[in-house]
């Protein structure tokens, strides 16, 4: 099994810039700081290059365009370019830390906002095409 370690986190905040959203940089050093962050504040075609849609009550498919990805970003994304991975290994996408969804992406994907954290785990992850798609599941947020 190939396990790619990605900030999800970080990956979604790219994609909430395209909805007004403010974010931090994309990429797997991001929350460490380090050099290999890409600042997505920066970038004004994460609109093109992904989109979240709603395939269950409590689950979104993050769907990213990997030919609109510079190698740097598909590196931050996977720790490696696309070309240089795996098709018929299982793909597993890493969530280090629990990440909390901003309310209005749930809200536009009518998503019960309580259900607003991708907890720290394992998602499948999948290269069909042109297409990373990563499957996420919704939890409550343990914040009071």
């Amino acid at each position: 099994m190939i396990r790619f370690v990605v900030y999800l986190s970080i990956f979604i905040l790219s994609f909430l810039v395209s909805n007004s959203v403010q974010a931090q940089g994309i990429g797997r050093e991001c929350i460490g700081q380090s050099p290999t962050c890409i600042d997505t504040k920066s970038n004004s075609n994460n609109n093109e290059k992904m989109s979240f849609i709603k395939t269950g009550e409590h689950q979104l498919q993050l769907r990213v365009e990997r030919s609109k990805l510079s190698e740097n970003e598909q590196r931050s994304i996977a720790g490696n370019t696309f070309d240089n991975i795996d098709l018929k290994s299982s793909l597993v996408f890493f969530q280090e830390l629990d990440f909390v969804l901003d309310s209005q992406l749930l809200i536009e994907k009518k998503i019960n906002p309580t259900y607003n954290t991708v907890k720290s785990g394992n998602y499948p992850m999948e290269i069909v095409g042109d297409e990373v798609i990563i499957n996420l599941t919704l939890t409550m947020s343990n914040k009071k």
